[in-house]
């Protein structure tokens, strides 16, 4: 992939789980499935950047405990370490999620937590409209 940064590699070779975790109910409406975000690139035009308040996005990992394993171990990964910012993270407008929010990260849980440990309340993201992810969801 040339000079794509190593963060954007993975968001473009990998996939997003909707699911159930430990951390609440990130499935879809219900349903198990996945996106592979390689399939979406050509939805992350400049059109679609806007700037938002991370408050009004719901996110796996918005209520971590940072002084838990869990907290201190994403603290002191690799990924978390050398997370591009540059990149921005992806987000769908009026997607379900279990914090109820407007917007629903899909793309960028370093990259927020990174916002969050920073104390950055407003940062650039793609945004989705829900109808536009629907024909790219793969259900388990």
């Amino acid at each position: 992939m040339g000079t794509l940064s190593s963060n954007l590699e993975i968001f473009s070779n990998g996939k997003h789980t909707f699911k159930e975790y430990h951390y609440g109910d990130w499935s879809y409406n219900g349903n198990h499935c996945y996106i592979i975000q390689g399939e979406i690139d050509h939805l992350l035009i400049d059109s679609k950047i806007k700037i938002l308040n991370t408050n009004d996005i719901g996110w796996k990992w918005e209520d971590l405990d940072i002084s838990s394993d869990l907290g201190v171990h994403k603290l002191n990964s690799n990924r978390y370490k050398t997370v591009d910012m540059s990149y921005k993270p992806i987000v769908i407008k009026n997607a379900p999620n279990p914090k109820n929010k407007l917007y629903r990260l899909i793309d960028g849980c370093h990259r927020m937590l990174k916002m969050k440990m920073d104390g950055i309340t407003e940062n650039s993201f793609y945004v989705l409209e829900n109808d536009e992810i629907i024909p790219f969801l793969h259900y388990v």
